[in-house]
């Protein structure tokens, strides 16, 4: 209960155009168990329900399939690719941007209610 296992953010914040970026991190040791999922949607609620967003968006490594599946999980939708947007371990690298609207919360999470 006392070990850190991850980090769930929203940062970027920008008040006049109503959008935050959501991004992730957890310990490989605890992948696939749905750790993340639930955590993450905590974080989405509570971002929607605090915060007056329109758009919260999310980046990925285009290497990081799991992370992909899990925004799309999580009903965030693909954009685009930013070619060469970060660099890590000696080379550039692309990401992929995802966002999830407030109207699409609103419907996913009355699904989840119902």
């Amino acid at each position: 209960p006392t070990r850190v296992i991850g980090t769930i953010s929203c940062t970027d914040a920008s008040a006049a155009h109503k959008r935050m970026e959501m991004g992730l991190a957890i310990s490989e040791a605890y992948w696939g168990q749905g750790i993340a999922t639930e955590a993450s949607r905590e974080v989405i609620d509570h971002a929607f329900s605090h915060f007056d967003l329109e758009r919260l968006q999310y980046g990925c490594a285009f290497e990081n399939k799991a992370s992909f599946r899990l925004a799309q999980k999580l009903g965030f939708q693909y954009e685009g690719k930013l070619r060469h947007a970060f660099w890590y371990d000696g080379r550039h690298g692309d990401i992929m941007v995802l966002s999830l609207l407030r109207y699409e919360w609103e419907q996913q999470r009355h699904r989840f209610i119902s």
